[in-house]
């Protein structure tokens, strides 16, 4: 992954493009408005397309006018390590100084200087890589997209990926464009995978992010290797490929136990590892991996009586009397348990409708079904 320079900052052609935008807000038209702060129009247009003595000048101008601070170049040089320091733990999902980076852009943003579009866009950046709800936050910071959107052209090549993640996560659907462009990023794939998976097209989304996790081998970025294949155990358990659903979740629990890993991530792909036994019918492996977990979530306690049945119809209803009340199911579930146990004494249509609309996964109800 290549740091982004911003020389191009350090000139003043690439002002022009930030003002362009901010002019169109003008009642007169470009050209009179210009002369009305004693700006030659065309010295503007020949400043905007070669770099000139004048060209700063006219920048200074402007800048004075719309009441912008201008920026050193010793701040942007400062402001190049800042933010590469900041993409960088981003990518590799780095959050012990988060909150510090999102304290600092806020800071930024108030000194109102020439780069106030690039802080923005890097506010944005952080606030869809948050760990709260992604869907929220687009929704809550709409209004500041646009507002980045407008100065697209003024982030030039420079910051072209930084945004382009930022417009997949808020584009409302994935254009032909964004699926055939061969990405920088794995995080621009793993967006474009979760956009696809949210319209339950699992196949699409399960092709981009096998990209994502291409790059993210490629640099090493073991924890957004770990997050994506969550993504790709979904999609593989949506798709019924059953086989590889399993050995992933098997391969990513091994690699977790190795870095001695025992957070969520291990819990989610436990619940991955059981649901994939289930469906290839191990049986026997999914209540040894649950019965030694203890702890369960409403899923695992399904893959476990659905596995316990399985093993010995003729006995589940002693097991129950014996096992489930030991079992911390909160109260609320319980109906659904009662539910799962007719059905799998009875596995009729009817039967099925109340596992439906309950809160299993899933993949796990597609199990039942063709079971």
């Amino acid at each position: 992954m290549k740091k982004f320079v911003l020389d191009s900052f350090k000139q003043s052609i690439q002002y022009f493009f930030m003002f362009d935008e901010i002019i169109k807000k003008e009642a007169i038209n470009k050209d009179a408005f210009l002369k009305d702060i004693g700006i030659n129009p065309s010295s503007y247009r020949r400043a905007r397309t070669t770099e000139q003595k004048v060209g700063m000048q006219i920048i200074e101008s402007l800048a004075n006018y719309y009441d912008i601070n201008l920026i050193t170049i010793d701040e942007i040089n400062e402001d190049e390590k800042f933010l590469n320091e900041l993409f960088f733990d981003i990518n590799y999902k780095v959050y012990d100084k988060y909150f510090y980076y999102l304290e600092e852009i806020e800071n930024k943003i108030n000194k109102r200087n020439l780069f106030f579009p690039i802080y923005k866009l890097f506010k944005l950046l952080l606030l869809i890589n948050s760990q709260k709800d992604v869907e929220k936050i687009i929704q809550n910071n709409i209004d500041l997209f646009c507002e980045v959107k407008k100065f697209e052209l003024f982030f030039g090549d420079s910051l072209v990926d930084v945004y382009e993640l930022v417009s997949l996560a808020f584009a409302n659907d994935i254009s032909k464009d964004m699926m055939s462009k061969k990405h920088n990023n794995g995080m621009a794939y793993a967006i474009i995978a979760t956009k696809f998976r949210l319209k339950n097209n699992f196949f699409e989304s399960l092709y981009y992010a096998k990209k994502a996790k291409e790059v993210f081998l490629q640099e090493s970025n073991y924890k957004r290797v770990i997050y994506i294949n969550f993504t790709i155990l979904n999609n593989l358990s949506l798709v019924f490929d059953y086989e590889e659903y399993y050995n992933l979740a098997h391969e990513q629990l091994l690699t977790l136990r190795s870095f001695s890993e025992s957070g969520f991530e291990t819990e989610m792909t436990i619940k991955h590892l059981v649901v994939a036994a289930l469906a290839l019918k191990k049986y026997d492996e999914v209540k040894k991996i649950l019965l030694e977990k203890g702890k369960m979530t409403i899923s695992e306690i399904c893959c476990l009586i659905i596995a316990i049945y399985n093993l010995s119809p003729s006995d589940f209803d002693e097991w129950c009397m014996n096992n489930i009340d030991g079992i911390a199911i909160k109260q609320k579930d319980k109906e659904l348990i009662e539910n799962l146990k007719i059905y799998l004494k009875n596995p009729d249509k009817k039967n099925l409708i109340p596992l439906e609309d309950s809160r299993i996964m899933t993949s796990l109800i597609n199990i039942l079904k063709w079971a």
